[in-house]
Formats: C-alpha cells, structure tokens, sequence
C-alpha cells in the first residue's frame, strides 16, 4: 500500500511540474500584465454597476448558491454609484503602480460582490473569470517593478499562473458539457449555433457584422460548427497538460473562437481579451520599443 501511494505521489508531483512548465511565465511580464489589464478595463470594459440600484426587488432572483440570497433585495443606488467611483480608483492605481497588490485584491473581491447582484437577475453571464483574473495577479509580482509604489516579491507566480489556467479550461469544459448533451446530436435537422443565432438576430437585433451571410447555409455546416465549439471547450484539459505550445495553440483556438462569435453572433467577450492576452501578448512588450503596442 505505501508503495502505491508513493507512486501516485511522484505522479501527481510530475503532472503539476508539467502544468508548472507549461503555464509558466516569466516574471518580468508582469508589470506589463498589470498595466494592460487595468488598463484595458479602464477605458474599454469599465464595470458599471449604477444601473442595479434602480431595479425593483421584484426582480431579484438569486440562484440558489448565489450569496446574495442573505440580503432581502438589490443594495441602495448610493452604494452602487460609489463603488463605480471606487473601481475607477482602484484601476488608476493599480496602472500606475501604487500599492498594486492590495488593490487588485480590493478590486476582485468588490466586482465579485457586486457581480452577485448583478448575477440576482436569474441569468450568469460569461463574467465569473474576470475578477479572478485581478485576484490572480495580486498573488504575482506585478507589482514590484513598473511602479510608483513597488511591492515586495512574492515566489507564487509559477503556482497561481498554474491555478489560473485551470480556472480558464475548467470554465470552459463546463460550458461545453452543458452543450454536448444538446448539441451532438448527429440530428441535422437542428443547431445549437443556429438556435443562437436565429434567437439573437430576431429577438434581439443582433444583425451585424457577418450575421446576415450564416442564416441560411447548409445543415451541415452548422452541425460542423456545433461540433467544434463543443470540442474545442471540452478537450482544455488535454491541450493544457499535453505542452507549452499545445497550451499556447489552444488559447489561440480560443481567441478565434470568440472572434467568430463576435462576427457571427454578435456577442462579444471583451472581457477574456486580458484572460488569454497573459500568455500570448506580453513577450513583446517586454520590449520597450513596442510598449506603445498597450495603448492600441
């Protein structure tokens, strides 16, 4: 018995140093880590919250596990008005560098709060990953350089790049699942993709972009189209633990995925731009020559 517990040791102990190696990044991209993503948040994704305080609490309808189900409805219109002028706070001086890692905690934990309520409308959105990924960074030195106010360096960047990852693949074999019990059906009479795209173009006006050209294609087009964001959801795991590049090929998978949706859908995840950007943007603007490359 203790021999098969010292072989399962070394084997997890081998399969977490190869998600290590896979996911690592250098520690000097964090800096550049940190500004983009404030950054980019400030003045592309700005969470606004205001708007909740003036919903009746008719319309509060918290799932189960949501905490919010301790209050008896929505918060006062005043908090969420000052917590949209906190949030500003926090993103200028977490750009800026002062005291980073306490305000990207401060942060991560207020958009989780007030995303609970926001989430108390009987609908999760696609947004869950994004305050983590600001609680992510403030266990790494993102801080400690590129700062006004450095902080001290930490040797967690390896181990929470690593949890993050899991985060990000886990989210998506989730949402995968959920599809692939509806969506493989090898039934070319009907299309997940489909379903979404009729629904949102003519119930909800999503009509630009590339949608008018995918309304009427063959039906196995869109079988073939089910397939692959199923697919490409379920098998994270397999690329993430397979190698660094296979890791680094499926957040490109990802990027044209959400593209497509964009494009196709009309539904935008501006958002996961900071998620996947961690690994494959900032090699270059460790370079100071392209540092502009964050204001673009």
């Amino acid at each position: 018995m203790k021999r098969i517990f010292l072989l399962l040791d070394y084997y997890f102990e081998k399969l977490f140093e190869r998600l290590e190696n896979n996911t690592k990044i250098e520690s000097k991209y964090f800096p550049y880590i940190r500004i983009f993503s404030s950054l980019f948040t400030l003045l592309y994704f700005l969470p606004k919250f205001s708007w909740i305080g003036f919903l009746p609490n008719t319309f509060f309808r918290p799932d189960y596990f949501n905490f919010t189900n301790l209050f008896n409805g929505f918060l006062p219109n005043w908090y969420f008005i000052l917590t949209d002028i906190i949030i500003v706070i926090f993103l200028i001086l977490i750009t800026i560098g002062v005291y980073s890692r306490v305000c990207l905690r401060l942060l991560a934990l207020l958009l989780i709060f007030n995303y609970g309520f926001q989430f108390s409308l009987g609908k999760i959105d696609h947004l869950l990953l994004f305050p983590l990924f600001f609680l992510y960074l403030s266990f790494t030195n993102s801080g400690s350089s590129l700062a006004f106010k450095k902080d001290k360096k930490i040797g967690l960047d390896s181990i929470v790049t690593s949890i993050m990852a899991i985060f990000i693949v886990f989210a998506y074999f989730t949402a995968g699942l959920e599809k692939s019990f509806v969506w493989v059906d090898f039934d070319l009479s009907t299309s997940g993709v489909l379903s979404w795209l009729y629904s949102g173009y003519f119930l909800v006006g999503r009509d630009q972009l590339l949608a008018n050209n995918f309304l009427d294609l063959h039906p196995l087009v869109y079988e073939i189209m089910d397939y692959s964001g199923v697919f490409l959801e379920l098998l994270g795991f397999a690329f993430l633990f397979y190698s660094k590049k296979t890791w680094n090929l499926y957040l490109l998978f990802i990027v044209i995925f959400h593209l497509l949706n964009t494009l196709i859908l009309n539904i935008p995840f501006t958002p996961h731009i900071i998620l996947v950007s961690a690994w494959l943007h900032y090699p270059i603007l460790s370079e100071k020559k392209y540092l502009y490359l964050l204001f673009l």
